[in-house]
């Protein structure tokens, strides 16, 4: 149902979810600037923002895809 969320070449999954009880999945792009996020799925975007806490997230959009499903796309420069 979900497809790849980084455009480019050369990005991997840096960090898979429940590695050392990570809670997502980390995308890098191997320091590539420019880069865009893509929605996994077709949704609404129900928040966006800047997230400041202790494990912060930086910049971040949250996507409703309906049926109780969202994605949340973090650390993003803009």
């Amino acid at each position: 149902m979900f497809a790849w969320p980084v455009g480019g070449s050369n990005n991997y999954i840096s960090y898979e979810f429940g590695q050392n009880g990570h809670l997502g999945t980390d995308i890098s792009t191997r320091g590539q600037t420019g880069i865009s996020a893509l929605a996994a799925a077709d949704g609404t975007i129900i928040q966006a923002g800047w997230h400041d806490h202790r494990f912060s997230y930086g910049n971040y959009i949250i996507v409703d895809h309906g049926g109780g499903l969202r994605t949340l796309y973090a650390h993003l420069n803009q």
